[in-house]
């Protein structure tokens, strides 16, 4: 059984932030319920709770070694330059630092959810709309009908329908085969770590009166349309009254991370260039 870290009895009701462990009233001493998932969304907000924290320790006489876990615990959300955090679908959560971002998802529930929602958008990329029977075909077709060969004609087409529809299936199937392949690298279950410097774009997926959208990071090299080779942050697009207000964060969220990525280019050039410079300076010597 685990013990407190403050009073060291045997903890039934526990409350833990990193590796610590607070038994249930010691948590309620120093508040660590509203704090310990370290779901903050902004910098002010993370250094109001840290302060409130210590505080509510020092007036409670809460113990030396909890009191600088709860320190170290804040300090290492600041250390990497917290900048901003926002809650998705499934209990999705994004959260923003300065060199790179993380999306969490909670649970093997979750991302089962998630998987589907990103088959519902897939889907609406597919080509099954398309027509079998092409406009070329039609014109064959038409061709034999005025040339008194329509039985020939009509064999031809139906051969080049045929060929056609199979190719279609297809790559359906590998299409199919590509989706659980990557499932797995889609969408993680935990944190999934994607630094800025790693990606070239960011882009917003939203239709209305839909229930998803998502913000697509885009990797280098990558096209946006290989959607199997992105990362994705899904949102809900359908709560009553609360909507327009979500998609406003979501774009505040998106312009915040277009000017990480921005950044995080133009330092990896320049430290590029300085080491090409390096390189030839010890070349003249």
């Amino acid at each position: 059984m685990e013990k407190c870290l403050n009073c060291g009895k045997t903890v039934l009701i526990k409350t833990c932030f990193g590796n610590n462990t607070l038994c249930k009233t010691c948590d309620s001493l120093i508040n660590a319920s509203s704090w310990n998932k370290r779901e903050f969304v902004s910098m002010d907000e993370l250094l109001e709770k840290k302060n409130n924290a210590l505080q509510l320790a020092k007036t409670n006489n809460i113990s030396e070694a909890v009191t600088n876990a709860v320190e170290k615990y804040f300090d290492e959300y600041i250390r990497e330059g917290f900048v901003t955090a926002i809650n998705g679908r499934a209990g999705q959560m994004l959260k923003v630092f300065e060199n790179y971002c993380i999306v969490n998802t909670k649970s093997e529930s979750a991302q089962t959810s998630l998987v589907n929602m990103f088959y519902q958008f897939d889907a609406d990329d597919d080509d099954d709309d398309d027509e079998v029977l092409t406009a070329d075909d039609k014109l064959n077709l038409a061709k034999g009908v005025l040339r008194g060969g329509l039985i020939k004609t009509g064999i031809g087409v139906a051969m080049s329908v045929g060929l056609k529809q199979s190719a279609k299936e297809q790559q359906a199937e590998k299409k199919e085969r590509a989706r659980e392949k990557k499932l797995e690298k889609l969408i993680k279950v935990g944190d999934k770590k994607l630094n800025f410097k790693d990606y070239c774009d960011v882009e917003t997926y939203s239709k209305v009166n839909t229930a998803n959208g998502y913000l697509k990071f885009v990797p280098n090299g990558v096209k946006a349309e290989e959607l199997y080779e992105c990362d994705y942050f899904f949102f809900n697009n359908s709560i009553p009254f609360e909507s327009k207000k979500i998609k406003q964060k979501v774009e505040n969220v998106k312009k915040v991370l277009e000017e990480k990525i921005e950044n995080a280019a133009i330092k990896e050039k320049e430290e590029k260039k300085k080491i090409v410079q390096e390189v030839e300076k010890k070349e003249e010597i």
